[in-house]
């Protein structure tokens, strides 16, 4: 491990290192539906060295990448693949170091109002496209079909009004200035102390979540939310790149050990780059890291079947070819290949997943690694 005394010079927050961009193409059925920030590049070959503290480098960096992202004909033509696994995973870094300072004071709350409307109405747009190929697929009907499509280009359209309105052109160059504005005149404090208050913010956030009962029978509000929230446990060690190693010589839950072993190890976003580390950076176990983003993954598989059956379900009844949703839902489940039961199974079984988190502590030994 490398550390450097104090906040990164410009010359070392220059050279921090995310994968490139290319690297981001589907490899697997995995990255067809799945993705991480840390496969992505953010604040990364940059031609000049930033100025301000390591602080308002991090968001400096995430709006350039985030604008030039956006500045592109793929954005413009409403690319799928473009927005899944660039735009999106960019604005999604960006939103976690705003979520991080959101009760810090009121312009992070607007900044990430903002930043989390357009990443929203991208997922509505990805997921419609997702509903109707998956719809081509199963073989539904040609009013099903006519029916998805026009729901496609209609989060299309809501899109790109947004992205007219307030991303692009001159209208995004005043919410880049806006926003750069706001953090070029937030009074930041010294590395030490902004590490300290990522720290305390996280352990905070972590315990929450490891006490927040959802109802996981609800797949949006239940099951969707805690893989969410879990996520960000993930997603947080990208936005705030050289504050945090992994350590791999302890392991406070021993049965997670053995996850150093599990393929997961080998996916792009299992190890962080730990060349530029601020003085005093967050020790986080790997195996705990591991034990994260392993069941972020498994809940995300579970999930998203789930999230398809509740969608197209609502398309066969708006085109009368079920009379509600549960009959929708058997009739898919069926053309899945899964029994009536599946999606109380997934309910379950996620449910458990919930408790054996609570059982081992998690969370709680996450938050305890940040607390240090």
């Amino acid at each position: 491990m490398t550390t450097t005394s104090g906040i990164f010079s410009s010359a070392a927050f220059k050279n921090l290192h995310f994968p490139a961009l290319e690297d981001t193409t589907p490899q697997d059925n995995y990255w067809e539906d799945h993705f991480d920030i840390s496969s992505c590049l953010f604040g990364a070959r940059r031609d000049k060295p930033k100025k301000g503290n390591l602080a308002e480098q991090r968001f400096a960096a995430l709006f350039d990448d985030v604008q030039s992202l956006l500045n592109t004909p793929e954005t413009l033509h409403l690319d799928p693949t473009h927005l899944k696994y660039q735009l999106r995973p960019a604005l999604f870094a960006l939103e976690g170091l705003y979520r991080l300072y959101k009760k810090r004071d009121g312009i992070f709350e607007d900044g990430l109002v903002r930043v989390k409307e357009l990443e929203d109405t991208i997922g509505a747009y990805d997921f419609s496209n997702k509903l109707l190929k998956a719809a081509n697929e199963l073989g539904l009907s040609d009013d099903v079909i006519r029916h998805l499509e026009d729901n496609k280009k209609s989060k299309g359209s809501i899109l790109e009004q947004l992205l007219s309105q307030k991303w692009l052109g001159d209208n995004g160059t005043n919410t880049f200035q806006g926003l750069k504005k706001d953090i070029e005149q937030f009074k930041f404090k010294k590395a030490k102390k902004e590490l300290k208050f990522i720290r305390k913010t996280v352990a905070k956030e972590a315990l929450k979540t490891a006490e927040n009962e959802l109802d996981m029978s609800d797949m949006e509000n239940g099951v969707h939310e805690y893989r969410r929230d879990l996520r960000w446990f993930s997603m947080y060690l990208t936005s705030i790149q050289g504050g945090v190693y992994l350590d791999d010589s302890v392991h406070p839950i021993s049965e997670l050990k053995s996850l150093l072993d599990d393929e997961i190890a080998n996916m792009p976003y299992a190890n962080l780059n730990e060349s530029n580390l601020v003085k005093g950076a967050i020790a986080l176990p790997k195996s705990v890291y591991f034990g994260v983003i392993h069941d972020v993954k498994y809940v995300g598989d579970l999930k998203d079947l789930g999230e398809n059956v509740e969608g197209l379900a609502a398309a066969l009844v708006a085109t009368g070819e079920a009379n509600d949703m549960h009959d929708a839902e058997v009739q898919l489940l069926k053309l899945y290949g899964k029994p009536a039961t599946h999606l109380d199974d997934i309910s379950r079984e996620v449910e458990q997943i919930f408790r054996r988190h609570q059982d081992i502590g998690l969370l709680e030994v996450y938050a305890d690694a940040f607390s240090k």
